[in-house]
C-alpha cells in the first residue's frame, strides 16, 4: 500500500472516530466490526488491522476488545448526567438483591429522562460493573451479586454436599421467590451453580 494512501485511512478512521464521539459522547467508543465495515469494506483485513496497529502504537488511538475510541476522548458527564448516574447507583446499592424495574429506577430519580439517553446512562452503569443484567426486568447492583456469590461458596464449602435449594438459597440471599428464581438461573449461566435434580450444585472455583 502506498504511503500516502495508508496516510489517507489513519486520517479517515480519526475523523470517523472524532464524529462518533461527538455525536455519542457518553459512548465507550465505536465497535470495531462497523468502523471496518464503515471505511474498509473493500479493503483487506489486513489492511484494517495495520491501521489500526499504526495509530494505537503512536498513540492515536485506544483498542479495548471489541471497542475502539480517540485516544483523547474521555466519558465526561455534565453534572445532570453525572446526578443521575449517581441517584441509579444509589438506588439499586440500597435495593440490594430486592432492585426495582429499569423504568420503576427512573421514576425514583425524581426528574424526567428522555428513554434513550437513559439507555446510555444504563450503559455507563454495565460498563462500570455498577449493574448487572439478571433478567430483561431485573438489574442488580453487581457488589451485592459478588457479596452473594462468596456467601453462597462459603455455605458450600461448609456442607457435605455442596447442594442447596430453593428454599436455602432464599435464606441465604434474604430476598423472596420473586427474585430467588432469577438469580439461580443467572448463577446456573455464570457457572456458580449447576443445576442437580431439583436441587443446584454449588460449583467450586
Amino acid at each position: 500500500l502506498a504511503p500516502d494512501a495508508f496516510a489517507k485511512l489513519k486520517a479517515a478512521t480519526l475523523s470517523a472516530l472524532n464524529a462518533f464521539h461527538k455525536a455519542e459522547p457518553l459512548a465507550k467508543g465505536l465497535p470495531r466490526e462497523t468502523l471496518r465495515e464503515k471505511l474498509f469494506h473493500h479493503a483487506a483485513p489486513e489492511i484494517f488491522r495495520a491501521v489500526l496497529t499504526d495509530l494505537e502504537t503512536n498513540s492515536h488511538i485506544v483498542a479495548d476488545k471489541d471497542i475502539v475510541r480517540a485516544a483523547a476522548h474521555s466519558q465526561t458527564l455534565s453534572p445532570a448526567d453525572q446526578k443521575l448516574k449517581d441517584s441509579l447507583t444509589t438506588i439499586y446499592r440500597e435495593a440490594g438483591l430486592a432492585p426495582p424495574t429499569w423504568n420503576d429506577a427512573l421514576a425514583q430519580t425524581g426528574g424526567k429522562v428522555d428513554a434513550a439517553h437513559a439507555r446510555k446512562i444504563l450503559q455507563l452503569l454495565f460498563d462500570d460493573g455498577t449493574l448487572r443484567r439478571v433478567t430483561p426486568e431485573f438489574l442488580f447492583y453487581g457488589p451485592a451479586l459478588d457479596e452473594l456469590i462468596a456467601k453462597l461458596r462459603a455455605y458450600a464449602a461448609a456442607a457435605t454436599d455442596r447442594l442447596i435449594d430453593v428454599a436455602v438459597f432464599k435464606d441465604i440471599a434474604g430476598i423472596s421467590r420473586k427474585y430467588a428464581i432469577p438469580l439461580l438461573e443467572y448463577l446456573d449461566l455464570q457457572r456458580v451453580t449447576r443445576r442437580a435434580g431439583d436441587k443446584r450444585l454449588v460449583l467450586q472455583f
